[in-house]
C-alpha cells in the first residue's frame, strides 16, 4: 500500500526523476560515442557504466519510503550515504571524460603539428564524436549538481528522524 508522504519527500522524488532523465540522456549520448568510429578508453566506459549504476540508486532513494512493504529498508543514514557516494562517482565520471577530451585534443594537435584549438584536433575520432563527448561532460556536471541539493534534504530528514523518530513526516491520518 502506498504511503502519502510530506512535500519534502515529493520534492526529492521530483529531483530524482529529473536526475533520472538526465542520466538516460547521458547514457544515450555516451552509447553513441562508444559505437562511433575512433578510439575510446576506460574513462568513457566508466561514464557509461555509471549511468547503469545510477538507476538502482535512484529507485532506492525515491521509492523505498513510499510503500509500506519497502519502508523498512528506508534509512536516513543510507540516503545520505548513497547521495554522497553518487556525488563522488559523478564527479569522477565527468572529470574523467573532460580529461579524455583534453588529452585527445592535445594528442591530435601534436600529431598534426597544430596549436590546440577545439574539436578540430580531436585524435580519437570525428569532430562530432568530440562534440558529443563534451556534451556528456556538461550533462555530467548538471547531474552532479542535483545530488548535493537532495543531500541537503536528506540531512534535514536525518535530523528530523533523530529528533522525532519518524522518517519523512508521514501524512497518513488514522481515524480513532
Amino acid at each position: 500500500m502506498r504511503i502519502d508522504l510530506s512535500y519534502a519527500f515529493k520534492a526529492k522524488v521530483a529531483a530524482h526523476i529529473f536526475q533520472g532523465l538526465l542520466v538516460f540522456i547521458a547514457w544515450a549520448i555516451t552509447f553513441s560515442i562508444l559505437v562511433s568510429p575512433g578510439g575510446t578508453d576506460g574513462r568513457s566506459k566508466w561514464y557509461f557504466v555509471l549511468c547503469f549504476l545510477t538507476a538502482p540508486a535512484l529507485i532506492y532513494l525515491s521509492m523505498t519510503p513510499k510503500f509500506e512493504k519497502t519502508r523498512k529498508f528506508a534509512n536516513a543514514y543510507a540516503f545520505v550515504a548513497v547521495d554522497a557516494l553518487f556525488c563522488i562517482f559523478w564527479f569522477s565520471a565527468f572529470v574523467a571524460v573532460a580529461a579524455f577530451n583534453a588529452a585527445s585534443e592535445n594528442r591530435g594537435a601534436s600529431e598534426r603539428k597544430l596549436p590546440v584549438t577545439n574539436c578540430t584536433t580531436f585524435a580519437n575520432g570525428s569532430e562530432k564524436k568530440c562534440t558529443l563527448s563534451k556534451v556528456t561532460v556538461g550533462l555530467g556536471s548538471v547531474v552532479l549538481c542535483v545530488p548535493p541539493r537532495i543531500s541537503f534534504l536528506d540531512f534535514g530528514t536525518w535530523n528530523d528522524e533523530t529528533l522525532t523518530g519518524t522518517l519523512f513526516d508521514v501524512l497518513v491520518f488514522r481515524s480513532s
